[in-house]
């Protein structure tokens, strides 16, 4: 028989394996990708307490997937704003049960089992998880996902546009309350002003404690379109003068000020405002807001988006520049907003306890999946 190379290359391909689907990842809610939630949690995974520690936990996602996948595991982050330490490393002794969801992130059942679909599936039977610690950084949010739930059995597969179901049931952890503490990212809908410090701060002249700043984004002052944003000033110079500064970009490391008496840890060339100067009081305070700080669109673009300032004040007679701790700030979402957050919560104490006593649309960890 005459060889015909077509033939061959016919069944080469025809016998090859199908190629694997690529892996992807989802960040549900999904507004919360790249921004820090309003809320956050220590439980289901590491609350110290003994009496909590035993618990069960279930979460469900709206609408988790635009396109039919298989998920192989489950991370969450730290949160990033309150807590400066290290999480301590731990285990934990859970078992991991997915669904399709059978109710929605807002028609919760308190009943565990009701909120489930028939393809319940436990992908993590009853088994001892060990987390590593985590370092605190000055990012908001948190950069990568370190407490995972890898899926011990096949994949869980999730139709398109489907709600997903995720029950844990926590039986023991190793914390203690001599540790700190461990919370997660998560959100809760509300709207909220989020901001986290970093970097080094001044001690002013004849104060004991170093400068430190607050701020605060309104919508509720007309009008209604646009976010004010107050800004306040502690432990400055008495009778000095106080200037608020506001860049695209942070610099932890800092450049020094003239007088070598702090730290600018904005980013100059990325400069957006400076706001001043303003007096500071005899008990060290000044306080920003309209119209040295402009108004902002609350445009839905803008959730979300982060600003870096830093107060640089000038003390009565003085020469040296003194600062506070920069911040990260980011913007928050106006309420009622008609984006989600598309998941919600139900928890009790006792991993078999068969009914919530907290039911909780709205609120939920921040959660990554691995989808093939």
């Amino acid at each position: 028989m005459k060889f015909r190379p077509s033939l061959l290359l016919f069944f080469f391909f025809f016998f090859l394996p199908p190629p694997a689907r690529a892996q992807r990842t989802v960040i549900h809610p999904p507004e919360l990708a790249n921004q820090e939630g309003t809320w956050r949690s220590s439980y289901p995974f590491a609350f110290a307490p003994v009496s909590q520690k035993s618990n069960r936990w279930l979460q469900v996602h709206d609408r988790l997937l635009k396109s039919p996948g298989k998920i192989r595991a489950l991370s969450f982050r730290r949160e990033g704003i309150y807590h400066y330490r290290v999480f301590p490393s731990f285990a934990v002794t859970l078992e991991l049960i997915l669904s399709t969801a059978r109710t929605t992130s807002r028609t919760l059942s308190p009943y565990f089992a009701s909120n489930h679909g028939p393809d319940r599936t436990t992908e993590i039977p009853k088994t001892t998880i060990y987390f590593k610690p985590t370092m605190a950084r000055p990012a908001l949010p948190y950069p990568s996902f370190d407490y995972t739930l890898p899926f011990s059995s096949k994949p869980f597969s999730l139709a398109a546009g489907k709600g997903l179901c995720w029950e844990v049931r926590v039986y023991n952890n190793t914390l203690t309350r001599r540790d700190n503490p461990v919370l997660f990212d998560a959100t809760q809908g509300r709207p909220k002003t989020l901001y986290r410090l970093f970097g080094k701060a001044s001690f002013a002249p004849g104060r004991t404690r170093p400068m430190y700043p607050d701020f605060k984004i309104d919508w509720s002052l007309p009008p209604a379109s646009v976010w004010s944003m107050w800004a306040f000033l502690y432990q400055g110079p008495a009778g000095g003068t106080a200037f608020l500064l506001f860049s695209g970009a942070g610099d932890p490391a800092g450049i020094p000020l003239p007088g070598g008496e702090g730290y600018l840890h904005l980013d100059p060339a990325r400069l957006l405002l400076i706001a001043g100067p303003t007096p500071v009081s005899y008990f060290g305070q000044a306080v920003f807001s309209r119209p040295g700080i402009p108004p902002i669109p609350a445009y839905p673009s803008l959730y979300g988006t982060k600003v870096y300032a830093q107060f640089l004040c000038l003390p009565r007679g003085g020469k040296a520049l003194y600062a506070s701790r920069a911040a990260i700030i980011q913007f928050p979402r106006k309420w009622p907003d008609p984006y989600g957050p598309y998941v919600g919560h139900c928890f009790t104490e006792g991993a078999n306890s068969p009914k919530a006593w907290q039911v909780r649309p709205g609120e939920g960890l921040v959660t990554k999946f691995e989808v093939q």
